[in-house]
């Protein structure tokens, strides 16, 4: 074999392998996912400047901020799961995850992260009971919402809360004297609630309100509360023509908890 031949051997091979590393290229860019997150508040409205930190396992890929529309977006690799995370002392934290399998295809991942603007002296919402009538223990269903109280205290150092609560009925006179214990009783079991999860004293405080006690806002028949709750109408003495009963009161929401933000 000559020279000259093994010379065109030589860059054949070369071309080959050029040509096998560019479909190789082609191949993995086409498998890749690519995340389309957009930051908004609830009503949709983009926000601009959010720092959003992303996560490959427990490694931070980076750290991005979005886009005067509210955009992000980053190139994510098959076979890993991603977390995306918020961490802003002025809105609420926010974490979720994205899972990625083997990608066929080139893939598109819309992602919309919701946040909700923290201010001083903001009430959190309490969509569900915390107490029952008549009870200082709080209501199962209702810790969840404490939860997420506690998840933002301890990811916003800035954040701390005042926390009121109310007995069934005001005290007025020394006959009242159950309903100032009742009050009491429901301050200790929140404040031992919050101690178990880790919050300390110094970041929040609570405080009974006797004198008078909120609206109503929940039905007593309604199926967050234990069948004990309902209220029944008393018996009547007198016998009267029959009729509809009346439909029981409201039950008040005998917890109110509000944000305070330090500069």
């Amino acid at each position: 074999m000559t020279f000259l031949k093994t010379l065109r051997i030589s860059f054949f091979l070369l071309f080959l392998s050029v040509i096998a590393g560019q479909s190789s290229h082609a191949q993995i860019s086409k498998s890749v996912g690519f995340l389309k997150g957009v930051v908004t508040l609830p009503d949709g409205s983009p926000i601009a400047n959010i720092p959003v930190t992303i996560f490959k396992g427990t490694d931070v890929l980076t750290t991005t901020k979005s886009s005067p529309d509210g955009k992000i977006s980053m190139v994510l690799q098959p076979n890993a799961t991603y977390r995306i995370r918020v961490n802003s002392n002025n809105y609420s934290f926010y974490e979720d995850t994205l899972p990625l399998g083997a990608l066929k295809a080139y893939t598109e991942f819309p992602v919309q992260i919701v946040l909700s603007p923290l201010h001083d002296g903001q009430a959190f919402d309490m969509p569900l009971p915390v107490f029952a009538p008549r009870s200082p223990e709080m209501l199962s269903l209702a810790k969840p919402q404490f939860d997420r109280i506690v998840d933002q205290m301890k990811h916003n150092p800035k954040l701390s809360a005042t926390i009121t609560v109310y007995p069934d009925a005001p005290v007025k006179t020394k006959k009242d004297a159950p309903q100032k214990t009742l009050a009491a009783g429901r301050e200790t079991s929140i404040r031992s609630y919050f101690v178990s999860k880790g919050m300390p004293e110094s970041r929040f405080s609570i405080q009974s309100e006797i004198a008078s006690i909120p609206p109503g806002k929940f039905q007593p028949n309604d199926p967050s509360f234990p069948p004990s709750v309902a209220v029944a109408p008393a018996p009547s003495k007198k016998k009267k023509k029959a009729q509809a009963p009346p439909p029981p009161s409201l039950v008040p929401q005998y917890v109110e908890v509000i944000a305070h933000l330090s500069s």
